[in-house]
């Protein structure tokens, strides 16, 4: 209920307390005689009243005459006293008669009644009407009645009232809406320059809304529908919203008569597909007061050029002049009368860069009758039967050439003009034929022919878009209208025109402009006598929907159509009005995100501040998701999905779903105002592009219960900036002591690196091809090394054994190293092992059952070791066998026979084919 309608709604229940209060007070101090009374007084409408916001009044149109009735009657048991009846009408209401007279005096008319029998009564006719204009709309009048009468038993039924609304009556104008475009480039397309743009380039349209009525429009919702390869940049007028490739501007209206322009800021994305040649975009409003949507939709078409390419494409296009049309077999000819002449325009245009050379045309009627007259111009340059030729030497890139053709044919029928273009150097053949087909009539026609057109449509306050379409829409509880607009297009006066408008069994209708000739069921004909070439006739009316007739929101559908004798396109006689009936908009949950990091710097741009971000660094990110809304989100799943450069090394609380580069959480519910907090950590690749490298991290949330129009802020796009960093070479140092060595020595190993190391490894080359990687293994796993620090590794590497054929080895030691950024290193050192013959038995040993470890080193070769006590007895053989060149420990148990030797200085003698040596041993027991 409005403003205006609680206020009067609240003087009535006043005025009527007042009169009742009183005189009951009154009465209650009298004495009421044995026989009493009871009469009472009642508004009677000839119109019937409606609800509005609960109350019913009678609805009027401005300057609309009305009848009703005061009903004074008197239930019994006595006669009544006589009656003084007094009515209250509003100034603003003028009224035209009353039946009986009685007294007017300013606001008030007064009666006097005479006594009432019982069961009887006096009725009051009024004759009223409603004012013409008004300051504001709408507005109530509201018309009281009271009568006293001292020996009434009940005062309470003794005044009513009557609630009048007049409203006022639609206000209809006419907005054109035009969508064009302006870019650095353009082309000739059949002589007609069409905008271009360059892959990458920026360029913008312009959006004009022109009010061509003389009243103002109201509400306006225009959307402009970009081209998915174009990005939206900006606009001069701020768009309400702006989501995918659609922008929707919200206007509070348009005076009369006058122009509203803003510029839109785009760029064509540089990778738009190679077969993508042209980029469609659209513009359409919606007004409630708008009368016609012929104009209510505008496109724009621009060209997407690309690097020059030097080709010929010649293409050819035929268009007949023709007056009026016809219908034969269910298909629409242009048509002209025989015996008068006919006109053909032929284009001729090159669509490529290059010039095309010897150029030819042809033109070929094929005609029932007999072709009496041809004229050209330019004139042809020769005929062969049938056919028309014109030889063009030369012609230029998007150059266009025109001829005229034409002719007068003898007798009705069909004619089927074609043409042909033949080129040496064309390039494509799918244009280089076009024809047309022409209907002639007899000279005598029957009657003039015309072409009834109809627009019709919904008014109505609201729109709701369902999927890419945008309808008109009305509350339940609103009353809307419908506008019906037929034209004759011509050329003749269209006679005997009746219009059938289809509706809803949902709707009530009301106030007509023009009141049907007919109603049957829903629908509702009109009869128009005549209407001139260029014409109109419109027709509106209100309509209202019944309580409970469906779940909102609901679709109403209604068609109206137009038809008349000699109406030639039946193509446009016929349109449907679809409106959709809202209920209490729904109450959705409305979830927002925002994601953060901490960064130690910043790069400042026109889009804001991006963190800057090191390659091979770990950050965490703070990812946020808040429920604004008044209700709880139900089954909230939230997503988040790196750049190819990060991945995801950990995230807290735990995910329901876990990859290198995206996690996700399902929550079963956020409560209304509450904001949940999420932490990923990621790291950014340890090699990236050297260049300025743009990443971009994305945070998204869904909800069952969630608007899916107003999902704007359920995604949140975290954009960094890093410097990609050049690979530069590294070499290790390696130094081995000593670098001449024999089997007997230990070689030491010591390493540094000139660059921080990710991992690294010592390899040593064996001279038979093996390799051994496991060397100081675990030297390196809990050593941390740092650049230009010298590692002695705490091992060294023992080559007792020589593997090749000569008296000595070369052993490579490698080092090998992974820098930071995917750079990689190594550096080898070589070493020479060699054979020294050589026995190296312990001095004194002390046995004690225990074996007794004698060393010796020996080249290739048979090897004879022998043991003597110092009488020179023979004590034991401890070797005879082949030994290849190396360093040996033999390990002898102490025995003679099975049995131990004892204490004593005893002689161990080597020999081999090269050489012979001895040493003493003391062995203590």
């Amino acid at each position: 209920m409005t403003l205006s309608m609680k206020i009067v709604f609240i003087y009535r229940l006043l005025f009527i307390l007042c009169l009742f209060v009183i005189p009951v007070s009154a009465f209650g101090q009298l004495q009421r005689p044995t026989l009493d009374y009871d009469a009472s007084i009642r508004f009677m409408t000839e119109k019937p009243l409606q609800d509005v916001a609960g109350i019913s009044v009678l609805r009027l149109a401005p300057g609309e005459e009305y009848d009703y009735r005061m009903v004074v009657k008197n239930h019994g048991p006595t006669a009544t006293d006589s009656l003084f009846l007094q009515t209250i009408i509003p100034a603003d209401i003028e009224v035209l008669s009353l039946s009986p007279a009685g007294s007017h005096s300013g606001d008030t008319l007064s009666f006097q009644l005479e006594a009432i029998v019982p069961n009887d009564s006096v009725e009051i006719a009024v004759t009223a009407r409603a004012p013409q204009t008004l300051e504001s709309w709408p507005h109530f009048f509201t018309t009281t009645a009271h009568f006293q009468a001292e020996e009434d038993t009940n005062p309470l039924n003794n005044a009513d009232s009557l609630m009048a609304l007049v409203e006022q009556p639609p206000i209809l104008t006419d907005v054109r809406i035009q969508l064009s475009s302006a870019t650095d480039s353009s082309i000739i397309d059949y002589g007609q320059p069409i905008n271009a743009v360059l892959p990458g380039e920026e360029f913008h349209y312009t959006v004009q809304l022109v009010n061509l009525g003389a009243n103002s429009a109201e509400s306006i919702v225009v959307a402009q529908i970009l081209p998915p390869e174009v990005s939206y940049l900006q606009s001069t007028l701020v768009p309400t919203d702006s989501s995918d490739n659609q922008l929707v501007w919200k206007l509070t209206g348009l005076d009369a008569a006058a122009t509203m322009t803003w510029d839109i800021d785009v760029r064509l994305d540089p990778d738009v597909p190679a077969a993508t040649d042209e980029l469609i975009s659209s513009a359409s409003f919606a007004c409630p007061n708008d009368t016609s949507d012929i104009n209510n939709r505008s496109t724009e078409t621009i060209r997407i050029i690309r690097a020059r390419q030097e080709f010929v494409d010649v293409g050819v296009q035929i268009v007949v002049q023709a007056d009026t049309f016809v219908e034969r077999s269910g298909v629409v000819y242009p048509a002209v009368t025989n015996n008068h002449p006919h006109f053909y325009d032929i284009n001729v245009h090159n669509n490529g860069p290059a010039a095309a050379e010897s150029v030819r045309l042809t033109y070929t009627n094929t005609m029932p009758g007999v072709l009496t007259s041809v004229s050209q111009d330019p004139p042809a340059d020769g005929v062969i039967g049938d056919t028309l030729y014109w030889i063009i030497p030369r012609l230029a890139g998007r150059e266009t050439i025109r001829v005229n053709a034409s002719g007068a044919l003898e007798g009705p029928g069909a004619v089927l003009s074609s043409v042909r273009v033949i080129a040496v150097n064309d390039t494509s053949a799918a244009n280089d034929t076009d024809a047309v087909a022409v209907w002639f009539l007899e000279q005598d026609r029957p009657a003039a022919n015309y072409d009834l057109e109809i627009d019709y449509n919904v008014l109505a306050d609201s729109t709701i878009q369902i999927g890419e379409t945008l309808y008109k829409a009305s509350r339940f509880d609103d009353g809307f209208g419908y506008f019906i607009w037929i034209r004759n297009n011509g050329p003749a006066t269209a006679h005997a025109i009746e219009v059938q408008n289809s509706l809803p069994n949902e709707l009530t209708l009301s106030q007509f402009s023009h009141a049907p000739h007919s109603a049957t069921d829903n629908t509702y004909v009109w009869q128009i006598d005549s209407l001139i070439a260029g014409g109109a006739w419109t027709a509106y009316y209100n309509a209202v929907v019944h309580e409970g007739v469906g779940d909102y929101p609901f679709q109403l559908t209604a068609n109206a159509l137009v038809s008349a004798d000699s109406d030639t396109l039946p193509d446009n006689n016929s349109k449907e009005a679809i409106v959709y009936i809202l209920g209490d908009p729904p109450v959705f949950a409305d979830l927002a995100t925002h994601q953060s990091i901490a960064a130690d710097s910043f790069e400042r741009t026109e889009a804001g501040l991006h963190p800057l971000m090191l390659q091979g660094a770990a950050s965490e990110v703070t990812l946020l998701v808040s429920n604004n809304s008044t209700i709880t989100a139900e089954n909230v799943c939230i997503t988040y999905v790196v750049d190819d450069s990060f991945a995801i090394i950990g995230a807290h609380p735990s995910p329901d779903f876990y990859a290198a580069d995206s996690v996700a959480w399902c929550l079963s519910a956020i409560e209304a105002g509450q904001t949940r907090e999420f932490i990923v950590e990621i790291s950014l690749a340890e090699i990236m592009p050297v260049q300025r490298n743009l990443l971009h991290n994305i945070l998204a949330v869904t909800a069952d219960n969630e608007d899916p129009a107003s999902l704007d802020d359920n995604q949140a796009i975290l954009t960094m900036v890093n410097y990609g960093i050049a690979v530069e070479p590294f070499a290790p140092l390696i130094e081995v002591s000593p670098a001449i060595a024999t089997v007997s020595d230990s070689l030491w190993i010591r390493v540094q690196f000139p660059v921080a190391i990710v991992e690294w490894d010592l390899r040593v080359h064996l001279p038979n091809g093996d390799i051994r990687t496991d060397f100081a293994d675990q030297f390196i796993a809990r050593t941390a090394v740092e650049p230009g620090v010298w590692y002695d590794i705490d091992e060294p590497f023992l080559h007792r054994t020589l593997l090749g054929s000569g008296t000595a080895d070369e052993v490579a030691f490698e080092v090998q190293a992974l820098g930071r950024f995917g750079s990689r290193g190594s550096v080898r050192s070589q070493v020479v092992v060699n054979v020294e013959f050589d026995l190296l038995p312990p001095n004194v040993v002390f046995p004690d059952n225990e074996v007794i470890a004698i060393d010796f080193v020996v080249s290739t070769g048979h090897v004879e070791m022998q043991l003597y006590d110092v009488a020179g007895r023979h004590i034991a053989t401890l070797a005879d066998d082949y030994y290849q060149a190396g360093r040996y420990t033999l390990m002898w148990n102490g025995m003679e026979n099975g049995q131990l030797i004892g204490s004593g200085v005893y002689l161990i003698t080597l020999r081999t084919k090269d050489a012979n040596t001895w040493k003493k041993m003391i062995i203590v027991r």
